[in-house]
């Protein structure tokens, strides 16, 4: 949709101005999607009505920047469609940056940093939210202070090959690599970096990648991965980010980025990848990711069919590990499903309709929970569930319906009942992590006893629907 959108906006069309009016931002789009209707321009008004689509209350939207849809408010005169959809997405975007603030002011941390993304959705040039997100405007574009860098070193972003030399660009689109001082062919240079340790290193503003497959194949990982990392710090700021730094952001000093970047070693097939990590894990035939704490690097290898949603949960892993001071065994005397529960929970990252989502009753771990529920009649109540440390998890014969339970249950704790309980989950992953917690923790926290969550979730699995139905 975002294509689509930025394609129509290059047309304009006559039509009454939008009055000033009371009616939700919905509202107004819908009254300019009906005039533009009124008047055949069908694809405009869907792309409106699009925009404006209400949200599924079981997923969270987070805002990508490579999906950034600008006003465009230019195209034709101020009564023309366009013109009247740049203005309402700039009031929006106003509204939501105010709304942010307060939030901020009042302790609404999570909520007021999403809704700064949120301004940016509607006005990507909105300079008080760039500032407050660590923007910089450099040559009419804005720039993370890592890319700012990146532009001012003469470099620029290439979707197959990444950071480059602007002088480069043509020679590596013409098959030609840019190897020790010196030009030789992409086949050369593969032949060189067929070696681990002199393989390809891929770095973005927050990965660091060796690969020995091959600079395309490490860059797409990169890709992925910024992904997953931009939707993480938006859904979970609340874990790295204290409530004070957040209010600053709005004020003098923009929530600041890990200086290390995380490591991720991508090895060219399966076959290195089992050879390398034996050492290190007992059970590693039967991985296709791999976080290990203690060197603080997440593994993976390249396959005809990438196992995303591996690379997904383990680089979930990979970032709260690293992201802020934890404790050390984490989750060994108890609490470990909720690490689990959340990194199958980040899995769920996926493109719908036009906008990046988590969530959703619709993901495979949840099917197979309700399944389990349903067919199996397997349940693990929250008192049992919380007492379990990561050795007892691990070794339990039912872990397959413990990990199906425990994405449910996050996905509850974070969706469920209109987001009743998402705070206090965000609190409990950190109690978690920061070895604070004990088995009545998120008792605690949502202030409600085990039981009433235990009918609470069992209400909220039933939505679910069955595979197959």
């Amino acid at each position: 949709m975002y294509l689509v959108l930025a394609f129509v906006l290059v047309a304009a069309t006559s039509g009454r101005a939008a009055e000033p009016s009371r009616a939700s931002y919905r509202e107004r789009l819908e009254t300019l999607a009906t005039d533009c209707a009124d008047q055949g321009l069908t694809d405009e008004a869907a792309a409106i009505r699009a925009w404006a689509a209400p949200r599924d209350p079981q997923c969270f939207y987070p805002v990508l920047p490579e999906a950034l849809v600008p006003l465009n408010a230019s195209a034709g005169d101020e009564n023309s469609w366009p013109a009247r959809f740049a203005k309402l997405r700039g009031e929006r975007a106003d509204e939501l940056y105010e709304q942010a603030k307060q939030a901020a002011g009042t302790g609404r941390s999570g909520e007021a940093y999403q809704m700064l993304w949120n301004t940016l959705r509607e006005n990507p040039d909105h300079a008080l939210a760039r500032k407050s997100l660590g923007y910089t405007l450099i040559d009419g574009a804005w720039w993370t202070r890592f890319e700012a860098e990146k532009h001012r070193a003469g470099q620029v972003w290439h979707a197959q090959f990444g950071w480059l030399p602007k002088d480069h660009v043509a020679r590596y689109e013409a098959g030609e690599r840019y190897y020790l001082k010196g030009w030789i062919s992409a086949e050369k240079e593969a032949e060189l970096r067929s070696d681990l340790a002199r393989g390809w290193l891929v770095q973005t503003e927050h990965y660091s990648i060796r690969t020995n497959h091959s600079l395309e194949a490490g860059v797409k990982l990169a890709t992925r991965l910024e992904r997953l990392h931009a939707v993480w710090r938006q859904l979970f700021v609340t874990y790295y980010a204290s409530p004070r730094q957040i209010a600053e952001a709005f004020v003098r000093k923009p929530l600041a980025t890990p200086a290390r970047r995380l490591q991720v070693v991508y090895y060219r097939d399966r076959g290195e990848y089992m050879a390398e990590l034996r050492a290190h894990a007992a059970q590693i035939d039967i991985t296709t990711g791999f976080y290990l704490g203690e060197k603080e690097t997440a593994y993976f290898f390249a396959a005809e069919e990438e196992d995303v949603a591996t690379q997904y949960h383990e680089a979930t892993h990979q970032l709260f590990g690293e992201s802020r001071p934890t404790a050390r065994g984490v989750g060994a005397d108890g609490n470990f499903w909720i690490i689990e529960g959340i990194a199958c929970y980040m899995e769920s990252l996926r493109e719908r309709d036009g906008r990046w989502i988590t969530g959703g009753l619709d993901t495979v771990r949840l099917l197979a929970a309700r399944q389990r529920y349903t067919d199996d009649q397997f349940y693990l109540p929250l008192a049992d569930l919380t007492a379990l440390g990561m050795s007892e998890l691990q070794q339990n014969p039912k872990i397959r319906s413990i990990y199906s339970q425990s994405t449910a249950m996050t996905h509850f704790l974070l969706h469920g009942l209109d987001g009743k309980y998402r705070e206090a989950a965000m609190q409990y992953i950190l109690a978690v992590y920061t070895g604070r917690d004990r088995p009545t923790t998120l008792r605690e926290f949502t202030e409600t006893e085990y039981e009433d969550l235990d009918r609470q979730y069992a209400e909220f699995i039933q939505q679910v629907p069955l595979p197959g139905k």
